[in-house]
């Protein structure tokens, strides 16, 4: 069997008494790649996958927290933006929790691993064989989670979109998923509002005024898992008003 290749494949076959936020770093590291000092990462992108992936619950001061787990994890370079990256201890740890390796579970994912507004919303539908209409009320919920964090009582669509996720200040709530600073940050902010707006446009106005055919449960489990991702992202990501 293969390792996991997703953070909460990994995160849930973590005992519960070492789920700390050394190992939030550590289990982020290895999904990231970064194993080796060629494949080092730099703090703020291993905090944006903790961010997502926990919430109000990431580790505070990621960089403390990495340094202590020394030697588990080591510095890679850096003065002011330290890079940092699972070292061969940090990776025997993870195996002898039986995380990677020959014992590592193999990659699955059920409605309830998936964000709580989406499986709320979709999963009545979806073991009842209606897969369309699953995603569809996932999508709404989608939508209402990104009204309440903006205070919007109504629903403006691709242009509500456009204007909660744009890096522009504008006379209403917006939502960021990080200081919108350095050019990947741009990049991931901009990125993350075409998505938003492309879920609306192709997924809530084609359930809304369409007839849309999912018949594969696969099929439909991919677009849940996406429509999560983007869930957690939009919980994780800070209010401007």
């Amino acid at each position: 069997m293969g390792d996991p290749v997703s953070y909460i494949e990994i995160w849930h076959a973590i005992p519960s008494d070492q789920r700390t936020d050394k190992m939030k770093g550590m289990v982020a590291l290895y999904v990231m790649g970064a194993t080796t000092l060629k494949s080092a990462e730099e703090t703020g992108k291993v905090e944006a996958v903790l961010k997502v992936q926990f919430g109000k619950k990431a580790p505070k001061n990621l960089t403390l927290t990495l340094k202590r787990a020394a030697p588990l994890v080591a510095i890679g370079k850096g003065f002011l933006n330290y890079t940092w990256y699972l070292t061969a201890t940090g990776m025997s740890r993870l195996a002898e929790l039986g995380v990677v390796g020959p014992k590592a579970p193999r990659p699955t994912l059920s409605l309830d691993d998936l964000h709580p507004r989406v499986t709320t919303a979709a999963k009545s539908l979806f073991e009842s064989g209606h897969f369309a209409d699953a995603i569809g009320r996932a999508a709404k919920a989608l939508n209402m989670l990104v009204r309440e964090r903006t205070a919007r009582t109504s629903d403006e669509g691709t242009t509500m979109m456009h204007a909660v996720f744009g890096r522009n200040s504008n006379a209403r709530g917006r939502l960021l998923l990080n200081s919108n600073t350095q050019q990947w940050e741009c990049d991931q902010q901009d990125g993350f509002r075409l998505m938003m707006a492309g879920v609306q446009q192709a997924i809530a106005n084609v359930d809304k005024h369409g007839l849309p055919q999912v018949s594969d449960p696969h099929a439909a489990m991919e677009v849940l898992a996406m429509l999560s991702y983007l869930a957690r992202s939009v919980e994780a990501a800070n209010v401007v008003r």
